[in-house]
């Protein structure tokens, strides 16, 4: 998925076309299958990732997350680290577990590109793909001012991020599984 430039100034164009639109191609059907895998892929991790944080919540004598349950991922991303980083029942697995974020959180942008962008057109030549638009605060933090971008995806890049977000839940498992093993389970407690 590499970006293309906007000269400014730029002419957004909005169309209002049902999905699948009647000028797709007959096997769009395919492009919208894995960008489909691709979402469910990553919400999978993001439910793993906040499952594992919820397990910490009931550690034995945890002060991590008090309160509020941390939504963005930068907050998730703070929290885990703090918690591997604080909690002595975490120390063995701190190296992976901080690894396994960092990972996350190199990705994560990915993720939000599939769940918030603006769809274009699909086209099966030279490689089904599709083109899309993005908008971007200037600063995250502050700016009502906003950055657009537009990206050609491929069906292969859409192979490679169901890819990445699959090996990173899998990679999870080895740190969510001891933790698991170190909680009590209450008793009447219904397991999901």
């Amino acid at each position: 998925m590499a970006p293309m430039s906007f000269g400014l100034p730029v002419h957004l164009s909005i169309r209002l076309e049902d999905t699948p639109w009647q000028s797709d191609p007959t096997c769009a059907g395919d492009f919208y299958r894995s960008l489909g895998v691709a979402i469910v892929a990553w919400g999978r991790l993001e439910g793993h990732v906040v499952a594992t944080l919820m397990q910490v919540r009931q550690l034995p004598g945890t002060t991590i997350l008090p309160g509020e349950f941390p939504v963005s991922w930068r907050r998730k991303a703070k929290t885990w680290r703090r918690a591997f980083r604080e909690m002595p029942i975490l120390s063995n697995l701190r190296g992976h577990a901080e690894q396994i974020m960092t990972e996350i959180m190199n990705e994560i942008q990915t993720r939000h590109f599939l769940s918030h962008t603006m769809w274009r057109e699909i086209t099966d030549a030279p490689e089904m793909s599709a083109n899309a638009v993005t908008m971007k605060p200037e600063d995250a933090d502050a700016s009502d001012n906003a950055i657009l971008s537009e990206m050609r995806v491929t069906i292969g890049d859409l192979a490679l991020t169901t890819a990445a977000a699959n090996r990173l839940n899998y990679e999870l498992g080895f740190v969510s599984a001891p933790i698991a093993d170190l909680r009590p389970t209450p008793p009447g407690a219904r397991i999901i």
